[in-house]
């Protein structure tokens, strides 16, 4: 039968394995294809959301506008992973991402990999304490170049049972900070700071 949208006929789980191999900006456009697709990208258990500042004219605003509406449109309760990534040098690097809000809504959800890669956070005052007592995750890469540590890296818990690695970039911290990491994350097998 010429025509056919066999792709279409599958079962909602194949295609969300499917679109979890797009980006998130990927998998949200699929929606245009049928009304089969429209929303079935909030299904997906993986969220990969990449940010190239000013390519087709999308600003920072567009940027946390985009994310915002990928939390709170989810239909899945449970997140498999979550991935941040901005690395271009750009004035963007100056605007305040409501990143605790973000990781709010993310670790509500349960995930599994968490990973932060931001050129730079000039204006995002605190890492939130949440990261470090989100109990579902297994591995946590943050990487924030060229920023103070030193000021907002120090959680008043540590509780992370399952993480086995851990990966925080360009980290200055307090002595105690090694001290609860070390006791609240007893499966840890890799560590790089």
């Amino acid at each position: 039968m010429a025509g056919a949208d066999r792709i279409s006929e599958l079962h909602d789980s194949i295609l969300t394995r499917i679109l979890s191999y797009l980006t998130t900006k990927e998998a949200v456009r699929t929606g245009i294809l049928s009304k089969r697709w429209r929303n079935l990208w909030a299904s997906v258990p993986v969220l990969d959301i990449h940010f190239a500042p000013c390519e087709n004219g999308e600003c920072p605003e567009k940027f946390v506008k985009f994310i915002d509406i990928v939390l709170t449109s989810r239909q899945v309760q449970l997140l498999d992973r979550f991935r941040l990534v901005h690395k271009k040098k750009s004035l963007f690097a100056y605007y305040n991402l409501p990143l605790k809000r973000w990781i709010y809504h993310v670790a509500q959800q349960c995930p599994r990999v968490l990973s932060i890669f931001l050129q730079r956070l000039f204006y995002c005052k605190e890492i939130p304490d949440l990261i470090f007592t989100c109990l579902s995750l297994e591995e946590i890469e943050f990487q924030v170049p060229n920023y103070e540590w030193h000021r907002t890296l120090n959680p008043t818990l540590v509780t992370l049972p399952h993480l086995r690695k851990l990966n925080l970039g360009h980290v200055r911290m307090k002595v105690d900070f090694m001290d609860k990491l070390l006791l609240g994350c007893p499966s840890l097998e890799e560590l790089e700071l």
